[in-house]
């Protein structure tokens, strides 16, 4: 049912308060968009998640202050769950409301199915619907109305779960949406508490929508909101403020060491960049801190989806150990430990294309996680070594056909330079470190069937530079899609 107060029946044209006017000290709604001006930069154009509730109702009237005062337009976005039968009142009610603040209006049906964690899934299917409409409707931004009795709720969930910093840090103003990180989530309201929010819409008769689910104890959040946050709020008054303070601490911690983690990842990851590889030794040697976090970020790249606590120190503690392991991770992903490397292998074998570089030129190759250029250059005279591992020079006179990159294929033959014969591909990767699932992710740089250089690993005699050569052909490699450390919002239901 309703909740607040409704002078009529109907919506009509909402009235705010005006722009620049004089406001009481209890009128929260100028404060917050006082606050949120700097959270959506002129021209922005923002679309709105609402259920009805008065979080999200009290979400649409900042907006619509917010863009009578700077350039910005926004529109309503309505997810039905279809999980309750008041779902069809709920979305016509947010439709007449986007239709008193004189918004375009968009709504989504998805389907939960009845799985083990339903709030979890309809999460990630809301998001990923909401994503959707964002981008079909050029929306440079998602707003959602989580205040700050959401943030302090979530500070204790993940607390009693066992989280590290990352489920402490909870929900940031601004982050990346969960299903799309290429969309910001603005959250506008942490500083905010829910009752305020009510009140606010009660005084001024504006109605909203309460969901009677909010008041079951089946779930987890609402068994924190009715009964262990009221009882810290009377052993500690202001524990809601005090946790979502913690919160925001905690993001900075979290933030400083992300970045030292990316910069930790990047200088310790070992070629093949077609898979993620890193140093045991060098790992071995970080903060237990920074290592957990650079093998998240190992999990991560390789499965596109967040890493588990059980998983990271799974492969942490194996890695610290004298022997080899390998693991199965989420969607098929192998991890494996080998006596030089930590590595882990998506379940998808890597495209079999080769692909022909330009000669002279620089060209990207996604698929091998490389981007290569070729060129001429002068030489001194003496003997030739190579500037480091990712740059391979061959012998002009050596060089006829195209130069192609492509992955292993069976019954490949190798000569290692400066070794006096020629031995199965295989047989050297083994040798040099690699396991069999690193194998078929290990790019090579070939001319017709003969290969010239295991890319990042050791190049070929097939190649070989002759002291007196002035001229050599220079192929150096740089490794694509560096490293991005996200900061993931955490679960809201």
């Amino acid at each position: 049912m309703s909740g607040g107060l409704s002078p009529r029946p109907g919506w009509t044209t909402i009235s705010l308060p005006p722009i620049g006017a004089a406001m009481a000290d209890e009128d929260i709604l100028s404060r917050a968009v006082k606050d949120a001006a700097d959270l959506f930069p002129a021209g922005s154009r923002v679309l709105a998640a609402v259920s009805g509730g008065p979080d999200s109702v009290f979400l649409c009237l900042l907006l619509k202050s917010l863009a009578q005062e700077k350039a910005i337009s926004f529109s309503i976005a309505h997810i039905h769950h279809g999980l309750r039968k008041e779902a069809d009142r709920d979305q016509a009610f947010v439709k007449e409301l986007a239709g008193a603040l004189g918004v375009p209006f968009h709504s989504r049906r998805i389907r939960v199915p009845a799985e083990a964690n339903v709030e979890e899934r309809g999460r990630i299917l809301r998001y990923r619907a909401l994503s959707d409409i964002a981008r079909r409707t050029g929306a440079s931004a998602l707003a959602t109305g989580h205040q700050q009795d959401d943030q302090a709720e979530t500070v204790l969930m993940n607390l009693l779960r066992g989280s590290g910093l990352r489920g402490l840090a909870a929900m940031k103003l601004v982050s990346p949406c969960p299903e799309a990180p290429d969309i910001p989530l603005v959250r506008p309201l942490l500083g905010i508490r829910r009752a305020q929010i009510e009140d606010y819409l009660r005084r001024r008769g504006i109605r909203f929508l309460s969901d009677r689910t909010n008041r079951s104890l089946r779930f987890f959040r609402n068994r924190v909101r009715l009964e262990f946050l009221p009882l810290l709020e009377k052993i500690v008054p202001s524990a809601t403020a005090h946790l979502a303070r913690t919160a925001s601490l905690i993001q900075d911690d979290y933030d400083f060491l992300s970045r030292e983690a990316s910069s930790a990842f990047s200088r310790i990851r070992l070629p093949p960049f077609s898979c993620v590889r890193l140093s045991r030794q060098e790992l071995n040697r970080l903060h237990p801190s920074l290592s957990r976090l650079v093998i998240r970020l190992a999990i991560e790249r390789a499965t596109s989806t967040r890493a588990s606590f059980a998983d990271i120190e799974r492969i942490r503690q194996a890695a610290k150990g004298h022997g080899t392991a390998r693991f199965i991770l989420k969607k098929g992903t192998r991890a494996v430990v080998t006596q030089q490397a930590v590595v882990c292998v998506p379940s998808r074998c890597p495209p079999a294309q080769p692909e022909k570089l330009a000669v002279p030129g620089t060209t990207r190759l996604p698929g091998f996680g490389l981007e290569a250029d070729v060129r001429t250059v002068r030489t001194s005279p003496g003997v030739f070594r190579n500037k480091d591992a990712l740059t391979a020079c061959f012998s002009p006179r050596r060089l006829a056909g195209p130069l192609t990159v492509r992955f292993p294929k069976r019954g490949d033959i190798f000569h290692p330079l400066g070794s006096p014969s020629s031995l199965k591909l295989s047989r050297f990767l083994r040798n040099a470190g690699f396991s069999r699932e690193e194998e078929p992710f290990v790019p090579l740089l070939v001319r017709g069937r003969t290969i010239l250089w295991v890319i990042g690993v050791r190049q070929s005699e097939s190649g070989r530079v002759a002291p007196a050569e002035p001229r050599v052909v220079r192929c150096r490699v740089r490794w694509l899609n560096p490293p991005q450390v996200e900061n993931r919002p955490a679960s809201m239901v």
